[in-house]
């Protein structure tokens, strides 16, 4: 998939990120398995997330608990800001788009190149890349980035603080929009977490959202 943004670069997105591999039944066994609710059964079924983690569950290799919790990232498909965000925060979104900021340096850095100062992930997993190097956290979905064991509940927190100090990834909710005199900005993607193989998942408003 090629977005064209004249106002910044255009960019190539990999296969595994812009095409969702949602399977019939994914929805339903999100919600008798892990007793997740509808709005979030039909948003992580169709991105990769909703698959990794059923996909983990057939495998065997799903192990969760309240000291092992499982954090999972997902982001409307059909969204494009959504997709940009996840690519490469707010550094990615186009001009006018509410946190939209310019890459330092001018643009987004090559492929294996050193992160200029400012810029905590490249192209083209941003947020997930950042998220797998924080402390305790393990990524589990094969390079999907949709997946993170977090080796407890305080890490959740400390990842939590990690994501919203960036300036690549912190997004203003609106209280603190409002107090600085700024647009709210919506999150982008939808974050939450399972202790329990059986659910449910816990709602993570403030993962990369200022009050």
């Amino acid at each position: 998939m090629t977005i064209d943004d004249s106002a910044h670069h255009v960019l190539h997105l990999p296969s595994a990120i812009a095409l969702p591999r949602a399977a019939p039944g994914a929805i339903q066994r999100l919600k008798l398995e892990f007793q997740f609710p509808p709005d979030l059964a039909v948003l992580f079924s169709a991105c990769d997330t909703g698959m990794d983690l059923l996909t983990a569950k057939d495998e065997g290799t799903l192990k969760i608990s309240d000291d092992d919790p499982l954090l999972l990232i997902a982001f409307d498909m059909a969204d494009d800001n959504a997709l940009r965000y996840v690519q490469g925060g707010n550094f990615n979104l186009p001009v006018g788009v509410p946190g939209a900021l310019q890459w330092p340096g001018g643009g987004p850095p090559p492929p294996g190149a050193a992160m200029p100062h400012g810029v905590a992930a490249g192209l083209p997993n941003a947020l997930g890349a950042f998220v797998a190097m924080q402390p305790g956290v393990n990524e589990r979905s094969n390079g999907h980035y949709t997946l993170f064991y977090v080796q407890n509940q305080e890490r959740v927190n400390d990842l939590c603080k990690a994501v919203q100090r960036e300036t690549q990834f912190r997004r203003h909710g609106p209280m603190i929009a409002a107090r600085l005199g700024l647009i709210e900005e919506p999150p982008l993607v939808t974050a939450v977490t399972l202790n329990s193989i059986t659910g449910p998942p816990q709602r993570m408003p403030l993962f990369n959202c200022t009050v």
